[in-house]
């Protein structure tokens, strides 16, 4: 009410502290009761002397204040000075980037409700409270810089902060921690591929069952050795990757004397017709910097080996059905008898001894032995065009194209890197979730370097059995380290086999036409038959079934090049047809 009780001195009543009461509480218009006799004792006089609005009043005011005024005790020996609640607007402010930028693009990318803001004020910044429909600039005011962290959801997953003057600058890193009966439990669990954790009691030496440890953040996670605590290297592994770099380096120069000449030669036509003739592109290109004189266009380019043949056929008749330009392709073979074929069908093929042997055949299932060595010849089909200096679009063979990606990509020229969304939620591909089979690239120093990264990690693709894995931890550490601005891609505009497995509702529309994407990514697939049959499934299969049977063994003993050439052999133009089942 404003007004004290008559009586003063220490038997003074609870209707004084009305007066005291916060901000948030005057101006209500609620009224108080009489004053109570003053010979009551002071342990007895209670806010509920007031009125029962007046009450409610106070403890509302008494809420709102605890949510947002700084917890002093919790953090007076540092320089942290609160822990705030934030509301749902606030925290979206710098979570709904993240929502795009790791693909979350349906129900897996929940925004959430609320938020914890830690801060680390000098005392003349710090103030008590803020009012419950407080800006976003009043909620970080003081804030100079902001360290988002998302942590895990799942149930029985707690986040420590612990602020410490000893490490200022902070740490880059969320350290993870964990009971090691947990973690036993949760391995046996992925060993057993149950989808509980048994219950199984663990007897541990020392009695340390219940002991945190500090364990790696896949580990009980999945299957992969990586994710169980025993990831490993062999001594041959080790020496065989060591030797291949040591030899790639050996020969670098020899190598970029080799492919420089034949990456100005795919370029040349998008060069002329894409930047040279727009001005506002060619601009931009001119005002980048590059390690030598050129626009830094972009080149397609793949891995391939014999086995994959029938793939690339397939893009290349893909393309030009919908007659799309793809004169930059730039295809790392695995042999050289394979030239003469991927240069008859339009490609540029690029094949030197010095970046090694690989298998011939398809693989047969993801991560087995020919999957797991191709992996390199990827890694350096992305490595070597872009220290040349090149924008660089990589992509596995197994695609279609229906439209042109140049225009999306062009659509914002800020971002660095632009990676197709795998699908998988799996923890040993977060928290971006790329897949590593289509990918664009724009050259500058941060992404050469990550780049540079993957190619040096040779040994960490056989460990892993996984070219996607170390892409996405080194896209990780570049986005952290440099501030590389990616973006992972919609899902219906650049479609993967989960889509074709997991959405068959929007796989129909795209039959029907009434969904359009960019292109179509036949992973997800166990190998090459199942990858035609699916292709063909989609009417995305492109190659004429009346003049062979397109494995990739036929093709390479059928198609006429220059240097074989019969009766028995087909003419490229020949061999494409409109997409069928």
């Amino acid at each position: 009410s404003g007004q004290k009780c008559a009586c003063d001195g220490p038997q003074a009543l609870s209707r004084s502290r009305i007066v005291e009461a916060p901000p948030e509480l005057r101006g209500l218009g609620v009224k108080c009761a009489a004053c109570p006799k003053c010979e009551t004792p002071v342990e007895e006089a209670t806010v509920l002397d007031c009125d029962e609005e007046v009450a409610l009043a106070l403890q509302q005011a008494e809420r709102e204040r605890e949510a947002s005024t700084p917890h002093r005790d919790l953090f007076d020996a540092t320089r942290w000075d609160a822990v705030y609640n934030v509301p749902r607007m606030a925290a979206q402010h710098f979570v709904s980037p993240y929502i795009h930028t790791m693909g979350m693009h349906e129900a897996d990318g929940k925004k959430p409700d609320r938020a914890l803001l830690f801060k680390s004020l000098p005392p003349t910044l710090r103030r008590k409270s803020l009012p419950h429909n407080a800006t976003l600039e009043q909620h970080f005011d003081g804030c100079n810089e902001v360290y988002l962290v998302l942590p895990p959801t799942e149930p029985g997953r707690c986040l420590l902060l612990a602020p410490t003057d000893r490490l200022r600058s902070g740490s880059y890193f969320v350290l993870r921690h964990a009971r090691k009966e947990h973690m036993l439990r949760m391995v046996e669990a992925q060993k057993w591929k149950r989808k509980t954790i048994p219950e199984k009691p663990y007897a541990l030496p020392g009695g340390r069952s219940h002991a945190f440890e500090q364990v790696g953040r896949f580990v009980g996670q999945d299957e992969y050795p990586m994710m169980t605590g025993k990831l490993t290297f062999s001594k041959k592994n080790l020496d065989a990757a060591d030797e291949h770099i040591g030899r790639l380096l050996t020969s670098m120069a020899d190598i970029e004397k080799a492919l420089s000449p034949l990456l100005r030669e795919a370029t040349r036509k998008v060069t002329e017709r894409r930047v040279m003739g727009d001005a506002t592109l060619r601009k931009f290109y001119q005002n980048r910097q590059y390690p030598n004189d050129k626009y830094g266009v972009p080149v397609i380019t793949m891995a391939v080996n014999a086995g994959a043949m029938n793939m690339l056929a397939n893009f290349l008749c893909s393309a030009k059905a919908n007659k799309l330009d793809v004169s930059n392709l730039v295809v790392f073979v695995s042999d050289r008898s394979l030239v003469p074929a991927v240069r008859q069908m339009g490609g540029h093929p690029f094949y030197h001894e010095a970046l090694g042997s690989y298998p011939t055949e398809a693989a047969g299932a993801f991560g087995d032995a020919t999957f797991a060595k191709m992996m390199f010849l990827k890694v350096l089909a992305a490595y070597l065009p872009l220290k040349l200096g090149y924008d660089v679009l990589f992509q596995d063979a197994d695609h279609v194209w229906m439209k042109e990606p140049w225009s999306y990509f062009d659509g914002d020229r800020t971002v660095d890197a632009f990676f197709m969304d795998d699908g998988s939620r799996d923890a040993r591909f977060g928290p971006f979730f790329a897949n590593s089979g289509f990918y664009y690239w724009r050259y500058n120093p941060a992404i050469f370097h990550m780049a540079k990264t993957i190619f040096k990690h040779a040994e960490m693709l056989g460990a892993t059995r996984s070219h996607q894995v170390v892409v996405n931890q080194a896209l990780v550490e570049a986005h952290s380290l440099y501030g590389v601005n990616l973006e992972i891609m919609p899902k219906t505009l650049f479609v993967t086999g989960q889509m074709y497995h997991r959405n068959k509702t929007f796989m129909n529309e795209i039959k029907s036409g009434r969904a359009s994407p960019y292109c179509f990514h036949m992973c997800w697939t166990a190998n090459s038959t199942y990858k035609v049959r699916y292709f063909r499934d989609m009417r995305m299969w492109y190659l004429s079934d009346t003049l062979l049977d397109w494995d990739a063994t036929n093709l390479l003993a059928r198609i006429a090049t220059p240097e074989h050439s019969g009766p028995e052999r087909v003419a490229w133009d020949d061999v494409c047809v409109p997409g069928h089942e």
